[in-house]
C-alpha cells in the first residue's frame, strides 16, 4: 500500500515538473520572439503592437509591427494554421501598396519542400541560374512579370538563403512574403529584414 502511494506521489511530482519545465521552455521561446520583434521594429522604424489573435488557446500576446512608407502600409506579424491537429507557424511580411500591381504571381526557392508548397512552375526567365534556383507561378503563364527584371533577379539570387523555404506572393495591391516559422534569433531577423527590403525594391519597379 505504501509503495503504491509513494509511486503515485512520485508520478504526480514528475508530471508536475514536466508541465512546469515545458511551460518555462515555451515562455523562454516566446520571450526570444518578443525581443526579436522589438529589435526589428527599431531597425525598420515600425510600431510594435501586442495582440491575442491569431493564436488560439494561448495567453501569449503575439507581437506585430506596423508602419507606413510611400509605397504602402506595412505589417509584420505571425499566424498559426491548424492542420491535422498540428500547429503550423508562419511569419509574414506584408505591404499593401498604393498602386495596383500585377496579376497573381508566386515565387519560392527550389527546395525539397517545394512540392509541399504546391507551387507549379509555369514561367521561365531564360536565365539558367535563376530558373534552377527559383520556381515562378504566374496568372499569365509563360509571361515573365515586368518587375522581375535583371536587377530584381540578381537580388533574388543574392538572397537565396533569406528565402529559405518561404514564399513570395504578389497579387493586386498586396505583396507579401510568408516564412513557415517564427523568428527568434538575430540571424533569422536579418533574413526577414532582407526580405522586407526586397519587397520594397519590387514595389518601386
Amino acid at each position: 500500500m505504501l509503495n503504491t502511494i509513494f509511486g503515485l506521489a512520485l508520478f504526480i511530482g514528475l508530471f508536475y515538473l514536466l508541465i512546469r519545465t515545458g511551460n518555462r521552455v515555451f515562455q523562454n521561446f516566446e520571450n526570444k520572439i518578443d525581443r526579436q520583434f522589438e529589435h526589428l521594429g527599431k531597425e525598420l522604424s515600425l510600431e510594435l503592437k501586442k495582440e491575442l489573435r491569431p493564436f488560439t488557446d494561448r495567453t501569449w500576446l503575439a507581437p506585430r509591427l506596423e508602419g507606413e512608407i510611400p509605397e504602402g502600409k506595412i505589417s509584420i506579424y505571425m499566424e498559426e494554421e491548424m492542420r491535422g491537429g498540428n500547429r503550423l507557424p508562419k511569419t509574414i511580411v506584408e505591404i499593401e501598396s498604393v498602386g495596383e500591381g500585377p496579376g497573381r504571381v508566386k515565387c519560392c526557392r527550389k527546395l525539397p519542400l517545394t512540392g509541399m508548397l504546391k507551387l507549379n512552375a509555369n514561367v521561365k526567365t531564360g536565365k539558367q541560374d535563376f530558373d534552377r534556383s527559383f520556381v515562378i507561378s504566374a496568372w499569365k503563364p509563360t509571361a515573365v512579370p515586368p518587375w522581375l527584371d535583371d536587377e530584381i533577379q540578381e537580388s533574388f539570387m543574392e538572397q537565396k538563403k533569406d528565402f529559405n523555404n518561404g514564399m513570395l506572393i504578389y497579387e493586386g495591391r498586396c505583396i507579401r512574403f510568408e516564412w513557415p516559422n517564427f523568428f527568434y534569433s538575430a540571424a533569422l531577423r536579418k533574413s526577414l529584414a532582407n526580405m522586407y527590403f526586397l519587397l520594397i525594391q519590387i514595389l518601386r519597379k
